[in-house]
């Protein structure tokens, strides 16, 4: 009996250490979701600050930099915050993973039914704060405003122009997966035409294969995440620019030649 005591305080986990357990996965979520909003707005501010420069040959010097220290001094608190949501819905989509996942151990198909149905709206959910945050990110780097002003102002922008958007939108995702998977199969190409030139032997072929897709797969999301960043922020910088100005002499467009014609009417 005293075997089995000890036995099972073993195996039993104490309450504060599942609770530091949760705290420090939230925490990871969190402060993920903090890195790529910061990244976000910098890039956004960057792109944004190139737009909205009529002429294109007097953009600021190190803008980049520039946007790193005002998103530094200025916006931090709109980026905590919407962190903070997506964290949330992210921390709620993985507590009913973990749910599910015991229920299917117990074998209960109606709870886990319910489980999968609400871990799928969750998942949507998540998907709908990235969307938000993310234009929310580029109206706050243009304009300055708090997370919730922006926010709306980029959902109301948005919904003037949801024709434009739903076409861009499923446009540029079907290009950058494309673009990614032909990264990524080019890397492996390349890798292995040169492997047979030098003749590696097949084990060390595998692991230089492997450590290249890896390469690729992380690159290649770095770079189109940027790629998809600058999109988004033109994106919303060509409706505001479009709503705001006439492409007259008193408001003229910031807009080049080539972004009327794929943006607006064709009689440009």
């Amino acid at each position: 009996m005293c075997l089995k005591s000890i036995a099972i305080g073993y195996i039993e986990t104490p309450n504060h250490i599942v609770f530091f357990h949760c705290f420090n996965v939230f925490g990871l979520f969190w402060v993920g979701n903090f890195v790529a909003a910061f990244s976000q707005m910098v890039l956004s501010g960057t792109f944004a600050t190139w737009y909205w420069t009529q002429n294109k040959m007097h953009v600021p010097s190190c803008t980049l930099f520039r946007m790193f220290e005002t998103t530094a001094k200025n916006h931090l608190g709109t980026l905590v915050f919407g962190s903070l949501i997506l964290a949330i819905c992210q921390a709620i989509n993985m507590l009913l993973k973990v749910i599910r996942k015991t229920l299917e151990c117990r074998c209960n198909p109606c709870c886990c039914c319910c489980c999968g149905w609400y871990q799928f709206l969750f998942g949507k959910l998540e998907k709908i704060v990235k969307y938000i945050n993310r234009n929310a990110y580029i109206m706050c780097s243009v304009h300055g405003t708090t997370f919730v002003q922006s926010a709306k102002n980029a959902f109301n922008l948005l919904m003037r122009n949801i024709v434009k958007v739903l076409i861009i939108n499923k446009v540029t995702d079907i290009i950058l997966v494309f673009g990614q998977i032909f990264t990524i199969s080019f890397s492996l190409l390349i890798t292995f035409a040169y492997c047979n030139i030098v003749q590696v032997i097949e084990p060390d072929l595998q692991t230089i294969l492997l450590v290249v897709l890896v390469a690729s797969i992380f690159i290649s999301f770095f770079c189109f995440m940027v790629l998809k960043t600058a999109i988004d922020t033109i994106f919303l910088c060509v409706l505001e620019d479009y709503e705001r100005n006439d492409g007259s002499d008193q408001r003229p467009y910031f807009m080049s030649f080539q972004l009327k014609h794929l943006f607006l009417d064709q009689n440009y």
